[in-house]
C-alpha cells in the first residue's frame, strides 16, 4: 500500500492522460520502488548481520543496543533520499537482523536466552 502510495503520488499530474504508457510507467515505478526497497533492506541486514558479527563481544549492552537501532535506520534515510520505500526498505532489514541477530541467541525451548556472563 506505501508503494503503491508513492506510485501515485509520483504520477500525480493535471496534465497526465491515463493511456497504456502511463500505466506501463506507473507499473514499471511500482516494481523498482517495491523491489529496490527490499534488495536495499536485505542488503543493509546482511551487513548489521556482519558488523554485529565482528563485534561480538566488544560492546557494552548499551551501544549494542544503539548500534541496532542506527542500523535500522540506515536503509530509511538511503531509499528516502532516492526516494523510495524507507519503511520496506526498514521491514526487510528486521527481517534479516531478527533472523540472523537476534534468533541466534534464542535457546531451542524458545525463549530468549539470558546474557549472563
Amino acid at each position: 500500500a506505501i508503494v503503491l502510495f508513492q506510485t501515485l503520488v509520483h504520477f500525480l499530474d493535471d496534465h497526465l492522460k491515463v493511456d497504456a504508457n502511463a500505466i506501463i510507467a506507473a507499473t514499471v515505478h511500482f516494481f523498482v520502488v517495491a523491489c529496490g526497497s527490499l534488495v536495499i533492506g536485505v542488503v543493509s541486514g546482511y551487513c548489521a548481520t556482519f558488523y554485529f558479527w565482528m563485534m561480538h563481544g566488544c560492546q557494552t549492552p548499551l551501544v549494542e543496543v544503539i548500534m541496532f537501532f542506527c542500523w535500522a535506520l540506515i536503509p530509511y534515510y538511503i531509499c528516502d533520499g532516492i526516494e523510495w520505500s524507507g519503511i520496506v526498505a526498514v521491514v526487510a532489514t528486521g527481517f534479516v537482523m531478527d533472523m540472523n541477530i537476534v534468533g541466534r541467541h534464542a535457546n531451542k525451548s524458545g525463549k530468549a536466552a539470558s546474557f549472563d556472563r
